[in-house]
């Protein structure tokens, strides 16, 4: 190892889809990058669409689908670049890295967006490690009891499983150098469940989003001659819960009828929910525009009104775009953010009557969301913070 934090690789398991996580990846390379840093991005499988037209100055593509390859070819890696630290986004690169720590010198930093009940299929939560503390944190939010059944079924042999990798979770969490997460609900279930506790970081705002709010800002866009819109945009699984968007705006345009409804993204719940429309009655007023290119966001976001985010997820990046476009944004009331007091925010349940109140409450708001208010929560603020949490756990500081 060296003497100075310089070297870092950024390590990557399923760089498949383009979401929340795979950017805040691709930002963290750019800042790090920017800051100074010698840094090598890499992922065992890869697809263009997850970079958001973005490429890293150095990527590296292992292809490798098998644990025991990707493990082996992790570790040739390690002793190849030498890194004086590597960063996960996830728990599930954690365990590559905690094997290959007996097998290479590496130390290693996770970003936990989420507990494993953040993850409504991941059943490592309902291993016998966590028994103590599973109704705890699965009591300690709607969006938890909604999504993560209370018990289930597994075969002896999946129950075996599970509690193997359960295991090789806790001690790859345990062996990492520092643990970053995006909330204090997040930060507090990892410590219940792993009895450490993360740094909290926040921010998800780009320079070149914030410039181009400015820039909107003076334009000053007059949506009263536009027609009336909310729109929705993220992958299309049930966790978004498009579902209970769908129903509110059943609701909605029982009163104002006027209100179009545009939803983008792709997912598993796309043919389900074309088909909710339909029986809903309301596939005239709403538009499915699929998958929306990064740089096609902002004239999205401009003609909207309000932006709708009923999901279920720790802490969501295009409700910030959309305030900084200057739409109202309705969040679930699960959402543990620093703005959802600004003008222009309302808090709804996530169920059909409760977010159908907060759209309507939204729509007659006449409010605009305070751009600079929101400067506050950037990318560099938030890499700021990360950079400090993983500069302070292994003692050294950056080599210039």
């Amino acid at each position: 190892m060296s003497n100075n934090l310089r070297k870092i690789l950024l390590l990557y398991d399923y760089l498949m889809a383009a979401g929340g996580a795979e950017r805040l990846f691709l930002e963290e390379e750019r800042f790090l990058r920017a800051r100074g840093y010698d840094v090598t991005t890499v992922a065992f499988e890869l697809h263009p669409k997850a970079l958001f037209g973005y490429r890293p100055k150095t990527l590296l593509h292992l292809e490798a689908k098998g644990h025991f390859t990707r493990l082996a070819r992790l570790v040739k890696l390690i002793w190849r670049l030498r890194p004086d630290l590597v960063v996960a986004p996830s728990n599930s690169e954690a365990i590559y890295l905690f094997l290959a720590s007996w097998l290479a010198p590496v130390r290693y930093a996770v970003h936990v967006h989420g507990s494993h009940f953040w993850f409504e299929t991941d059943k490592l939560k309902h291993a016998w490690l966590h028994r103590k503390v599973f109704d705890r944190i699965r009591n300690s939010l709607f969006g938890h009891r909604e999504f993560i059944p209370a018990k289930v079924r597994m075969t002896w042999r999946e129950r075996v499983k599970n509690e193997c990798i359960a295991l090789l979770d806790y001690w790859a969490i345990r062996k990492a150098c520092a643990l970053i997460a995006l909330t204090n609900q997040v930060a507090w279930e990892i410590e219940l469940l792993y009895g450490k506790k993360p740094g909290v970081c926040r921010g998800c705002l780009s320079r070149e989003w914030l410039d181009f709010g400015r820039q909107s800002a003076r334009a000053q866009p007059n949506r009263d001659c536009l027609p009336r819109l909310i729109f929705s945009v993220g992958r299309l699984d049930p966790r978004k819960r498009i579902d209970v968007l769908l129903r509110a705006f059943a609701l909605v345009i029982e009163t104002k009828p006027e209100v179009r409804l545009i939803v983008g993204g792709e997912g598993p719940e796309s043919e389900n929910l074309r088909f909710l429309a339909r029986e809903l009655g309301i596939q005239d007023k709403v538009e499915f525009c699929g998958f929306i290119p990064d740089g096609d966001l902002p004239s999205q976001y401009l003609r909207a009104e309000v932006f709708a985010f009923p999901s279920w997820t720790t802490s969501g990046i295009t409700p910030y775009e959309a305030l900084t476009l200057g739409c109202k944004v309705v969040w679930t009331s699960e959402a543990e953010e620093p703005v959802l007091d600004l003008p222009g925010v309302h808090v709804a349940d996530p169920t059909s009557e409760g977010f159908a109140h907060g759209l309507l409450c939204a729509l007659d708001d006449s409010a605009k969301p305070p751009l600079e208010k929101l400067e506050s929560y950037s990318w560099k603020q938030y890499f700021g913070g990360v950079e400090r949490i993983l500069v302070e756990s292994i003692g050294y500081r950056l080599a210039r």
